[in-house]
């Protein structure tokens, strides 16, 4: 039966809000849900297939719903790659053959229709992993069509545009996406899988390995040929402008914000300045309006937020409060729920432990997760920096009357909220070990606390103000302020702010959106290049008009 016409039956309409809480799962590490496709299964063989596959997903939907995910998103399940790559495994299905099968080793199409069908019938949502920018090493198509593919030239130069879209990523066969049958493939492979029920969209893979004009064009048919397509890019890098001029030059729907990740796990993890969190969250501001940013803690790729974070569970759980406490699209990777570790490749992709799933952590999840929905004024409302210093952060979101706040104190001092800000309605949680309701606003947050709550407050306009920055130097070395924020270049310094000399110092003076931060350094070019401070960035919070001084 065709899945569109047992949708119809079935009266699943495809949902058109984006998700509210998404779930990873890497498809082969998640559960077996049945034995006979079990023909490469090697357990105890890291880089090997352990036999999970989309019967495990669907046998646990429940879990994941209960844990307050709406949504799926699944690794590649395509025809794919089974044997290994010079010791590297082909579990994790990026490698794949062709985009117009599902593989025999996930359960195939039939077990497709299956988890998509139960899915529309609990109401979530699925995003199915594409890859567009590569194929598997030995795939088919490069000897049926050997025109559809780049020059096989690694990347040598990662800052050369052209390098980086039309040279091979890790040696995989790059396909040139400027190629008329390959267009044409990569949207009827997507159109087939957007087919069926509960899909709604499609996480893309390595973006950044692919043409802005493909991108675009790409997310402007599928939305015209199937209707509402939600894109996810996947832009791994830390570059936040990168990120806000990808998502306007394709119009892109979503994506994954590793700008924030590196902050958050620098931050929380590593005791760096909470200034680092404030200034990538007062570029939220910077992005289209429609676009969204799924925040997330760790995935696949990278160290589990558990050994990331040393093996200390308060700050993973605080961690947590903060991506549900903002703007965007919290996301949990499976097996957070069991406090799964690894730092690096294969040990950070390990099977999900069932027997070792954690009550109390399942339920801060789930408890974050269903306060973030009745509330939509931490998905849609833009940061406001009340409060951002090495050890304290006061994040305020507002939709309307609608505010939320986050907060977050991890010095040794009472951290004083304000006062002004809330007039009824206080809802919220406040963590010390575990969460604790709150009907009412603090007056303070204790020391080693964090709080996340809403409430109705006077509404807010926008504004500026009025920075000056001086600085103290000599008049032979001009300094340039190069920064996170467009208008600081963007960590650009041929995009800095140029300083003029007083007479006595340095100076410029900038109108900044009020309560936000810019973190930055100061950059001095000579005819040898460009020279930047040694140390630490700055911070500058703007938060009122003032004169900032760098002595």
């Amino acid at each position: 039966m065709k899945a569109s016409f047992l949708c119809h039956l079935l009266h699943c309409l495809q949902p058109t809000e984006t998700p509210d809480v998404l779930y990873f799962v890497l498809v082969d590490r998640f559960a077996n849900g049945a034995y006979q496709n079990d023909w490469f299964v090697e357990p105890q063989n890291p880089q090997g297939f352990h036999g999970g596959d989309l019967q495990g997903v669907t046998q646990h939907l429940d879990h994941i719903q209960n844990l307050g995910a709406d949504a799926i998103w699944l690794s590649p399940i395509f025809q794919m790659r089974t044997e290994d790559f010079h010791g590297h495994g082909a579990f994790h299905g990026y490698w794949t053959e062709t985009l117009q099968t599902i593989s025999p080793t996930v359960g195939g199409e039939m077990a497709l229709e299956q988890l998509t069908t139960e899915m529309a019938n609990k109401n979530m949502s699925l995003i199915l992993d594409i890859v567009y920018n590569h194929t598997s090493f030995d795939a088919p198509l490069l000897n049926e069509h050997p025109d559809w593919f780049h020059p096989a030239k690694p990347i040598v130069d990662w800052n050369d545009p052209t390098e980086l879209t039309t040279h091979q990523v890790h040696g995989l066969p790059d396909l040139d996406q400027s190629h008329p049958d390959v267009y044409h493939y990569l949207v009827d492979s997507s159109l087939k899988w957007l087919n069926y029920p509960s899909v709604i969209g499609l996480r893309v893979d390595a973006i950044r390995h692919m043409d802005n004009t493909f991108l675009s064009a790409i997310n402007t048919d599928l939305d015209q040929q199937n209707g509402s397509t939600w894109l996810l890019g996947e832009d791994f890098q830390g570059n936040p402008i990168a990120n806000i001029e990808r998502m306007h030059e394709t119009n892109i729907d979503a994506l994954f914000d590793f700008p924030l990740y590196y902050a958050l796990t620098n931050s929380l993890c590593d005791q760096h300045s909470l200034e680092e969190v404030a200034s990538i969250l007062s570029l939220d501001g910077h992005y289209p309006e429609d676009g969204t940013l799924v925040r997330f803690l760790d995935n696949h790729d990278l160290p589990r937020i558990y050994s990331r974070c040393h093996r200390d569970k308060q700050k993973v759980l605080t961690a947590e409060m903060l991506i549900f406490g903002v703007r965007g699209i919290p996301m949990i990777s499976y097996g957070t729920e069991t406090w799964s570790e690894g730092a690096t490749e294969p040990a950070n992709r390990q099977d999900m432990n069932w027997d070792n799933i954690d009550p109390l952590h399942s339920q801060h999840l789930a408890t974050l997760s269903d306060f973030r929905k009745q509330h939509p004024v931490f998905k849609h409302g833009l940061p406001k920096i009340l409060l951002a210093n090495p050890d304290q952060l006061i994040v305020q979101q507002q939709m309307g009357k609608d505010l939320s706040l986050l907060m977050i104190n991890r010095s040794q001092t009472e951290l004083p909220i304000p006062s002004d800000i809330c007039t009824k309605k206080v809802q919220g949680w406040r963590f010390e070990q575990t969460l604790h309701p709150i009907t009412t606003t603090p007056t303070t947050l204790d020391p080693n606390q964090s709080l996340v709550m809403t409430c109705t407050g006077a509404r807010q306009s926008s504004s500026v103000v009025t920075v000056t920055i001086a600085i103290e130097g000599n008049q032979e070395q001009q300094p340039m302020l190069v920064g996170s924020l467009p208008k600081f270049g963007g960590w650009n310094p041929q995009q800095g702010v140029q300083t003029r000399w007083n007479g006595e110092h340095w100076e410029t003076t900038l109108t900044l959106p009020k309560d936000s931060v810019v973190s930055f350094k100061l950059v001095y070019e000579s005819d040898n290049g460009f020279t930047w401070e040694q140390g630490n960035n700055r911070f500058l919070h703007s938060d009122t008009d003032k004169t900032f001084w760098i002595r």
